[in-house]
């Protein structure tokens, strides 16, 4: 296990919250629930810098979505059914992504935190590494901010 100094300085905001998250996960226990990864799934993946992970899970979802309607499709059911099936995916998948958020995000965590031990000894770097590779980011927020000024001035 890596350091609880390093992971504090990776985790940055909520950091007791993650490091008790990644002692059970290093415990065996790899499923919690992350309500904020099911609640705001996007904008937490990119509050944690899980860029990645988000195309990926963008990806998954909007391709099972598709694929999920094409079959019930196919096999004629009506519109309505196709919907509500949609919409119960979308849920499902939803608190799939709960559970999956932490999971994601210690991996990612051991990764790159080792990844940057490995690198170099000088521990003033590793504390700048730490902070800049983790943490949070509020420009996600910011951007839509802005996005939503634009429209409103828009109009």
């Amino acid at each position: 296990m890596i350091e609880e100094r390093y992971l504090k300085i990776y985790f940055g905001r909520l950091s007791g919250y993650y490091l008790d998250m990644y002692r059970d996960y290093h415990a065996g226990n790899r499923y919690s629930f992350n309500v904020s990864a099911w609640l705001g799934t996007i904008l937490w993946f990119f509050y944690r810098k899980l860029y990645i992970e988000l195309a990926l899970v963008l990806f998954c979802f909007f391709a099972s979505d598709i694929i999920i309607a094409l079959v019930l499709y196919f096999f004629g059911v009506t519109e309505d059914l196709i919907q509500a099936a949609t919409t119960l995916y979308q849920i499902f998948f939803g608190i799939f992504i709960g559970f999956l958020g932490n999971n994601l995000y210690l991996k990612k965590a051991d990764k790159v935190i080792h990844r940057i031990l490995a690198r170099t000894t000088d521990e003033n770097e590793r504390m700048r590494l730490l902070k800049k590779k983790g943490g949070t980011s509020w420009s996600p927020f910011i951007l839509i901010a802005l996005i939503f000024v634009l429209i409103l001035l828009s109009k």
